[in-house]
């Protein structure tokens, strides 16, 4: 969601092609899809601690190898600050994403194509919720007893295309046709947050930057009913005619096609581009409009095209060294260079379109995420689904990014972004308003340090070998 190469864009998570009959789509509309979801069976239980509160044999579990992680069982006074933590905030961000997962006969849930279920992860995490007491202290105890923490590794990857996991997903390395680095357990943590922009719902010689719905000829191809190979894959186009042949889908206009068309049905118009531009890599947002009410925006969908980072494109022309381009850095270069700011805006083919979102609950309730459930600052995070279980609780170990020391707590599972890659790897979500008296913004524009991960699953079961 910031950084060079962890610009978040809410829009493309691309999933890797399987097949030939999904390689020879993905060439046709040259794009992937929004968060993929991958659904799977709960593994088999597994032998665990004596402690635990379920029947379980005394052995102590052995690590778990999935296809993109390997999970190592520990103990939580192993953490490192486990109990500093004071865990405000935590039970609010599971009640969220738990209150209407659904359940075999029951009513529909947020989760939409999800599944009648949702994902494993939170099917795990919430079948324990229930249970859950609100107490710090009591909290605390709930966690140690229901479940237990494994450290997350990094394995290789060595499919060609298959984004890098570990340390060459976190350095931005080019990973088409690669292989990953040595497995490791320190991969990136960033930061992402809810921008406030200045717009009208008019355009005006003030407000001429539109915030873009979703336009009716953006199609999704979901072929999973007929290719079940094919069931987390969702490609994006548009239908072209032409008198010499039959209709074609075609990939959807770039960055600098859709820029260059009159918007449909604009949300609002904001004075800055740049702004806007952010507002797509944070997946949502608040404008503030002249009377001074507040407009709330979130995802909708992307054009399906690659995702690429604009501050890795400034770092080629030497604009920027690697060491600095950070989030403030990369807005304060657009706004001192005007005349070639939108040429490398443009870098990035990636275009998100917007929804109006309805006014928050509560005073602390975020835009929604993956899920569908709002996010909770500073309790929430966005990892890849494709290699961790999304709605399953972490616990995190990174630099803070607003003073010295670590920041050190648990976080739940529950958005995703197209810059998140890989099972060590989260964007940690700070929120709209400031933290401990300082801003949103800059706590996410700042956070990019190495980190690691731990995810903590029900005592006397096996994490899943897929997400």
């Amino acid at each position: 969601m910031t950084h060079i190469d962890t610009e978040f864009n809410r829009g493309r998570d691309c999933a890797q092609a399987v097949g030939v009959i999904v390689l020879a789509i993905a060439m046709v509309l040259g794009g992937c899809a929004t968060r993929p979801i991958v659904l799977s069976a709960p593994a088999g239980p597994a032998p665990n601690l004596p402690t635990a509160p379920v029947a379980v044999p005394a052995a102590t579990p052995t690590a778990a190898v999935a296809r993109k992680a390997r999970y190592i069982p520990t103990e939580f006074a192993k953490l490192p600050g486990w109990a500093e933590d004071d865990l405000s905030g935590l039970s609010k961000a599971l009640k969220r994403q738990c209150r209407n997962t659904q359940t075999p006969g029951g009513s529909s849930g947020p989760f939409g194509p999800l599944g009648p279920f949702g994902p494993l992860g939170l099917q795990v995490t919430c079948r324990l919720v229930a249970t859950m007491p609100q107490e710090p202290a009591e909290l605390r105890a709930w966690l140690e007893e229901r479940f237990m923490p494994w450290a997350i590794e990094s394995v290789a990857v060595t499919e060609g295309n298959e984004a890098a996991t570990g340390q060459a997903a976190a350095s931005g390395a080019a990973t088409s046709g690669t292989t990953a680095t040595s497995p490791s357990f320190e991969g990136l943590i960033t930061g992402y947050y809810e921008p406030l922009l200045r717009g009208s719902r008019e355009r005006s010689d003030r407000f001429v930057i539109p915030i873009r719905g979703r336009p009716d000829d953006l199609l999704v191809l979901d072929l999973g009913s007929v290719y079940p190979e094919t069931k987390n894959l969702r490609l994006r186009g548009r239908l072209v005619t032409s008198a010499k042949g039959p209709p074609r889908v075609v990939p959807y206009g770039d960055r600098s096609e859709i820029e260059n068309q009159p918007p449909i049905r604009p949300l609002a118009w904001v004075d800055d581009p740049v702004d806007a531009f952010f507002l797509e890599i944070q997946g949502s947002g608040r404008v503030r409009l002249e009377d001074g009410s507040v407009l709330r925006v979130g995802y909708s969908d992307q054009n399906g095209l690659p995702y690429y980072p604009i501050g890795r494109e400034l770092i080629r022309r030497g604009a920027l060294q690697a060491g600095s381009a950070t989030a403030p850095a990369i807005r304060d270069w657009l706004r001192t260079h005007p005349d070639e700011a939108r040429s490398v805006m443009a870098t990035n083919p990636s275009f998100v379109f917007f929804r109006e979102l309805p006014p928050p609950g509560e005073a602390d309730e975020g835009p929604p995420g993956a899920l569908g459930v709002a996010l909770t600052p500073t309790r929430s995070a966005a990892i890849d689904p494709k290699a961790l279980p999304l709605g399953t609780i972490l616990y995190v170990s990174t630099a803070h990014p607003g003073r010295e020391g670590a920041l050190e707590r648990v976080v739940v599972a529950q958005d995703t972004g197209g810059a998140i890659r890989g099972p060590v790897r989260a964007d940690f979500f700070w929120g709209f308003d400031a933290v401990g008296g300082q801003s949103a913004a800059d706590l996410a524009g700042r956070m990019r340090s190495p980190g690691r991960l731990w995810l903590l699953w029900p005592r006397g079961e096996t994490p899943p070998l897929t997400p």
